[in-house]
């Protein structure tokens, strides 16, 4: 893995995916239904990445992979940051997070 986000720019991309994926007001939905669940608000998002792609696959379960992909593209496209499935994908959440 090459590149640097930051957890701000992380969750940028998710929720770009979200929006590219699902449409904006549906994202929206999604995004305010995930808050809830995981109880934080939406601006706690970017300390909660983790929290969010986990609950991203308890919704939607192997759809979820999906997502990822869209969300892997744009990590190794915006920022450098090449991975290659979903694990390292939530590893790279759960680094950044603790990176602050």
């Amino acid at each position: 893995m090459k590149g640097k986000i930051t957890k701000d720019e992380f969750a940028k991309v998710i929720i770009q995916s979200l929006n590219d994926i699902l449409g904006y007001d549906t994202a929206q939905a999604l995004i305010f239904h995930i808050c809830i669940r995981k109880k934080f608000n939406k601006e706690e998002i970017s300390n909660n990445l983790d929290k969010v792609l986990g609950c991203l696959e308890e919704l939607f379960g192997w759809a979820s992979e999906t997502i990822f992909d869209d969300i892997i593209f744009k990590l190794n496209v915006n920022h450098g940051i090449r991975i290659k499935d979903k694990k390292e994908l939530i590893d790279l959440a759960k680094e950044v997070v603790k990176s602050g």
